[in-house]
């Protein structure tokens, strides 16, 4: 009797937004339909055998904001990493302040979030067009995380950041940069803001963050800076 291949059509890591550490605790994940993901026991969630299509990925975890999102699968594997938002019941080590308000447009917002001392800081100079930089990284590990770097005068632009293997402090972007940066450039870790029905949304803000600020899908500001201590 000939073996039946089963391919892996789609993983996922879900982890905490906030800190990029997994989430384990009482996590599910499943498609619209119901049907469930395997978990592994390397930590991540698939899905086998699904046809190439758009499907809706519901991802739900004690304490936590839930996710709903809207993913292609091809031919091909995909990995997809779902970070999830703490909600208002998470039980905080120290006192969080909460940035409630609503954005009617329909594409994805980011959350920029500045922190004291900074998750990462840009080490020297990248020509226009690089895709590998070195960054002094001071968080907690993580396999690809998204950034958004801004440099004074130019528009921000939304990169995935992965580390290379086996090269410490360095890491590669998944597009060129459009221009060139120094020292100077903010490299600030972003957050994918979850919102309702009606836009609505809660976000934490941890003891940690400076300032905050919203962007689109092409990296242009949604809204100006606002300093955390002020809300």
């Amino acid at each position: 009797m000939a073996r039946r291949t089963i391919r892996v059509s789609l993983a996922l890591a879900v982890i905490d937004a906030l800190t990029g550490k997994p989430v384990l605790r009482g996590a599910k994940v499943c498609l619209e339909s119901g049907l469930p993901a395997i978990r592994k026991s390397d930590g991540y969630w698939v899905f086998v055998d699904l046809p190439p299509d758009f499907y809706t990925v519901i991802v739900e975890a004690p304490f936590y904001q839930k996710r709903k999102l809207q993913i292609q699968v091809g031919d091909s594997f995909s990995l997809i990493q779902v970070a999830m938002l703490p909600g208002k019941n998470f039980p905080f080590s120290q006192p969080v302040k909460w940035l409630e308000g609503e954005f009617s447009i329909e594409q994805p917002v980011w959350a920029a979030l500045e922190e004291d001392p900074p998750r990462f800081r840009m080490i020297e100079s990248f020509a226009k067009g690089a895709q590998d930089i070195s960054l002094y990284f001071t968080g907690t590990a993580f396999s690809i995380q998204r950034i958004w770097i801004k440099m004074k005068g130019k528009k921000g632009k939304l990169f995935w950041l992965s580390p290379q293997p086996n090269r410490q402090g360095e890491y590669h972007i998944d597009s060129p940069l459009p221009w060139e940066i120094d020292h100077t450039a903010k490299v600030l870790p972003v957050v994918e803001v979850e919102r309702d029905a009606a836009g609505h949304y809660e976000f934490p803000l941890l003891p940690m963050c400076k300032s905050i600020c919203f962007v689109k899908q092409d990296g242009t500001l949604l809204t100006p800076k606002r300093r955390t201590g002020d809300e």
